[in-house]
């Protein structure tokens, strides 16, 4: 392929990837209007922000080995109609049960285009330079849109309503299908074999018992729920033990057992963690306890995602001068800075400039270290196989999305009842009504009716003070993750132990890489 036609199929390539990844934040402004039209329980309202994330990361690894087998090209398109279906569905939907079954059917489109993307580029671009390139502007392209969706759902709630969050989705997957059929090449394909059905029930049930188990023991503990904790453990061993067993297995254990690639998919799981963990404190802390807009709330999300996108194209500048797992931890190391930063310098009294200061530690610290760990991960494969090696990458981007809403906005969600509870004597409410505001900050509104409390004002500045230290003690969690996942880049990103991979799968390691020096 010429210059001109890699990078134009690359510019296709990234729709897909920028449309699910906002598709995993957009809902974060939605969700007030969702709840007043369809009336969600609070365990329903949970699962419309996490079906989407849970599918996509259940059935990645799946269909990236179909796409390696039957054609990645094909598979992208496939799944993007299905995407298009899926979205009508959800912003048509008439009861909660109708929108969760939609958001899960957009998992099932999104798990069969993320591992089909970086896989294609693995393709394309043969020249490890240009591919680092490239997965820098695909990392920007992820984290942007994450970050992006809060704004698109403030404009098209105020514009019209939470339906087109949805809709909008569908003239960018139509664009994308011509495209894709104009400037994409077919990649590459492995000879068609037997794909291993049963693992991915198992992989499906495990993961479902573990994100389940996190959530209830968040809200409130019990044997039973520790067991399912357990149970879903067992089911991962047992689906790691399967991949040694069967002749044809979906996840290729030489290539997962080693060090680096290990360590380099682990860390981008810690960073959606905590990526999906602030997104579901920020949009909330903006509009309930500072009383900014839709749209305004949408607009503070600009610095994160401006730094994401600088941190992703200068990280491979610095490459061609220093070892990546130190660029990786020091990427880390910033975005931990930035979370610990939250609790210090954003209060309940908004500050723009200190809001503004965290916020982009954040963004450039992820930003600066992902397209790093991704180039690691895509340059232990050979071409024929990018595409399963990238889907256990996105399977655990999308796995620690879901943990990041599950452990941290579980986290958040207890301590914020905890510090109501300690605040009860200022309330002056009765007992229903205290139980209904540790629901959520929104349902904390009910605080400010006239009749519900002795002093409004003042229960309604302790609801916001409160919800405020819930996030201020997810955000401890979320530093703390990141100064781990820096420990894990110095520790596991080991140069040597990528020669040592590259030497196994018999691939050529690339000359003159400071990775290799």
């Amino acid at each position: 392929m010429s210059w001109r036609a890699r990078w134009a199929a690359l510019a296709v390539v990234l729709l897909p990837v920028f449309l699910i990844s906002i598709d995993v934040t957009v809902l974060s402004i939605s969700l007030p209007g969702i709840s007043q039209d369809l009336h969600p329980s609070a365990n329903e309202l949970l699962w419309i922000v996490d079906s989407y994330s849970f599918v996509l990361a259940c059935l990645l690894i799946l269909m990236g080995k179909f796409g390696d087998s039957f054609g990645r090209l094909r598979l992208l398109i496939w799944g993007s109609v299905i995407f298009g279906a899926a979205s009508v569905m959800s912003g048509f939907s008439t009861s909660a049960v109708m929108l969760i079954i939609g958001r899960a059917l957009q998992g099932f489109g999104g798990a069969t285009l993320m591992p089909s993307t970086l896989g294609i580029i693995r393709h394309i671009f043969q020249k490890r330079s240009e591919r680092r390139l490239a997965l820098a502007l695909w990392s920007a392209a992820f984290s942007s849109g994450s970050a992006i969706g809060p704004l698109l759902g403030g404009i098209l709630i105020e514009v019209a309503n939470w339906r087109y969050v949805f809709f909008i989705n569908v003239p960018i997957v139509i664009a994308f299908v011509v495209l894709a059929k104009l400037f994409v090449p077919e990649s590459d394909r492995e000879e068609s074999e037997r794909i291993d059905l049963l693992s991915p029930v198992v992989l499906i049930a495990s993961i479902f018992a573990l994100v389940l188990s996190f959530k209830l023991l968040i809200e409130d503990f019990a044997l039973w729920q520790v067991g399912l904790l357990v149970v879903g453990a067992f089911g991962l061993a047992l689906f790691w033990r399967r991949q040694y067993r069967v002749e044809n297995p979906i996840l290729d254990v030489d290539v997962v057992s080693e060090p680096t690639f290990r360590s380099a998919t682990l860390i981008n799981g810690i960073a959606y963690f905590i990526t999906i963990g602030t997104l579901f404190f920020f949009p909330q802390y903006l509009m309930v306890v500072s009383g900014l807009s839709p749209i305004e709330a949408g607009l503070w999300a600009l610095p994160m995602v401006v730094a994401t996108i600088l941190g992703a194209l200068i990280s491979p500048i610095f490459a061609r001068r220093f070892r990546s797992n130190q660029l990786v931890a020091l990427g880390l190391l910033t975005c931990g800075l930035g979370c610990l930063t939250v609790p210090l310098l954003v209060t309940v009294h908004f500050d723009p400039f200190f809001y503004f200061l965290c916020t982009f530690l954040i963004g450039l610290g992820i930003g600066f270290a992902e397209p790093l760990t991704n180039d690691t991960i895509l340059s232990s494969a050979p071409d024929k196989e990018a595409g399963s090696v990238s889907a256990i990458s996105e399977t655990a981007y999308e796995l620690g999305g879901a943990l990041g809403t599950a452990v941290l906005g579980g986290v958040g969600m207890l301590a914020y009842r905890l510090s109501l509870s300690a605040r009860e004597s200022g309330l002056g409410v009765s007992d229903q009504v205290l139980a209904e505001a540790k629901q959520t900050i929104g349902s904390a509104a009910v605080l400010a009716e006239p009749g519900n409390s002795t002093n409004p004002d003042l229960a309604w500045t302790l609801a916001k003070a409160s919800f405020v230290d819930g996030q201020n003690a997810a955000m401890y969690l979320a530093g703390l993750a990141a100064f781990a996942a820096a420990i894990i880049a110095l520790r596991g990103m080991r140069a040597e132990l990528h020669l040592k991979l590259q030497d196994k799968l018999g691939t050529k390691p690339p000359q003159k890489s400071p990775d290799l020096q």
